[in-house]
């Protein structure tokens, strides 16, 4: 743990940083939405998801979660250009210097964050060679594959942020139509690249009310009228995949510029690929979503929706409303499953 007022005056200046990103949002989307592969529109929509607050009790809480360092190497992935503000402020309350490597898809709105952060102790490196850092951490956000090559060279502790997804709980209380509304900003955001898009939605219920609620978050997602960023042939291929499977053996509601497909009942958990791809699916015991999702449990870093059932289901994941599942608390790292580090 470090000293609290220490990290009350890190978060407050990385929120004066993102206050002055967020009036410069149109100005520099265009510019973020070319690194980072978004459409104009979905840039501006991310920088809704800039932490903007925090309170004491977050504060304390980040303070908590925090190794103290010598030193942190952040390497930042391109995926949720936002969470570099984060990613940056964990450095920095851990230690007096603060090195940051952009990805090459996006440094750009990294380069913003320095320069609006204005720190002397937090420098913008874009060639910083890892193997060649002698002391402190290295903090790596991005792929598994990432993580292991820096892992490989590095001679100094390396965490890795790796590879997530988000999963919604929409409980028997829920209103359908507003449940959609809301979770429709949270699959459109980042084209559902983040650790915390939600690929999966259990609906409790019978069948027809998962339908409805897919029904509704097609209309939802296509009301918000954002248009969908690059998508590789990979991702493509893949998304392809996922529809004709969903055909054959499932209820494909929507397939434009967004895929919303519905399971049959008992049938097995599917994770569709990124690029606003979701697979929903209904259930009346909890105990058919735990089974169904075994294989996935590790990989869920939040949870929308029934804050008790998603607790209960996967308790080392972030419980999340819908509609601000890209959007927690300053209180920490967005991933608590733990953080791994290795020397």
């Amino acid at each position: 743990m470090v000293d609290v007022a220490h990290a009350r005056a890190v978060v407050d200046a990385a929120l004066a940083a993102s206050a002055a990103l967020h009036a410069a949002r149109d100005a520099l989307a265009p510019a973020v939405a070319a690194a980072a592969g978004l459409s104009v529109p979905g840039a501006l929509f991310g920088f809704e998801s800039l932490e903007r607050s925090a309170t004491d009790d977050d504060v304390a809480r980040l303070a908590a979660s925090v190794t103290a360092a010598d030193e942190v190497a952040v390497v930042l992935s391109a995926n949720v250009f936002v969470a570099a503000l984060r990613a940056v402020a964990l450095a920095r309350v851990a230690a007096p210097r603060v090195r940051v490597r952009p990805s090459r898809r996006e440094p750009v709105f990294a380069r913003a964050l320095v320069e609006a952060w204005a720190d002397p102790a937090i420098t913008l490196e874009p060639g910083l060679d890892l193997a060649a850092v002698r002391r402190g951490v290295v903090h790596v956000y991005g792929r598994d594959e990432t993580i292991a090559a820096i892992r490989a060279s590095a001679r100094v502790p390396v965490v890795g942020h790796g590879a997530g997804m988000g999963v919604a709980i929409v409980g028997r209380g829920a209103e359908v139509e507003g449940a959609a509304r809301a979770l429709a900003r949270d699959v459109v955001a980042f084209d559902q690249r983040g650790c915390l898009s939600p690929r999966i939605v259990w609906v409790e219920g019978d069948r027809a009310r998962a339908r409805a609620l897919a029904a509704a978050l097609d209309e939802a997602i296509a009301a918000l009228a954002i248009p969908v960023g690059v998508v590789d042939d990979a991702e493509r291929a893949e998304a392809r995949r996922y529809l004709e499977t969903m055909r054959a053996v499932g209820d494909v509601v929507a397939c434009a510029s967004h895929v919303v497909a519905v399971a049959e009942p008992g049938a097995p958990a599917l994770v569709p690929p990124a690029g606003r791809n979701v697979h929903v699916a209904p259930f009346t015991d909890p105990r058919e979503v735990a089974a169904a999702m075994s294989p996935y449990a590790p990989f869920v870093v939040a949870v929308g929706g029934d804050a008790a059932l998603g607790a209960r289901l996967f308790p080392r994941a972030r419980g999340l409303a819908l509609g601000s599942m890209q959007r927690p608390p300053l209180d920490g790292p967005v991933d608590l499953r733990g953080a791994r580090a290795t020397s």
